[in-house]
Formats: C-alpha cells, structure tokens, sequence
C-alpha cells in the first residue's frame, strides 16, 4: 500500500518507492519548527565572526602519521 493504494506491477512498486523518497525530505522540513535564532547565516553577519569561525589546515609529514599510526 502506498498512500491508500493497492500496488502490485513492479513499475508502480518502483514508482512509489521513488515518489517516497524524493519526497520525504521537503515532507519533513514542513514540519520543523524554525525561529529566526536557527538561522546559520547570522554567524556570519560581520568580517569579526568570519575570522572567529575559520581553520586552517597544517601541513603534515608522513613522520607525523607514523607516530599517529604507532
């Protein structure tokens, strides 16, 4: 049964099995409660909270990963 059918022909299995399932995200996000504090966009309403929020990747040597493994 999908949405109150009956579905027995392996193209409609098919079917509704790629309807459920390019469909349940946006299904979900209708459901989430949001509040203009969720927004992930006001960390980054000035340069100081840029810089506040950035890393940098370091160099390493196989020396270093040795170590790691050992």
């Amino acid at each position: 049964m999908y949405e109150g059918q009956l579905i027995e022909k392996q193209k409609g299995i098919v079917e509704a099995f790629n309807s459920h399932f390019t469909t349940i995200g946006p299904k979900l996000v209708e459901k989430i409660e949001t509040k203009e504090s969720d927004n992930p966009l006001k960390y980054f309403a000035d340069d100081d909270a840029i810089t506040a929020r950035y890393f940098q990747f370091q160099p390493i040597t196989s020396d270093i990963i040795e170590n790691e493994i050992n």
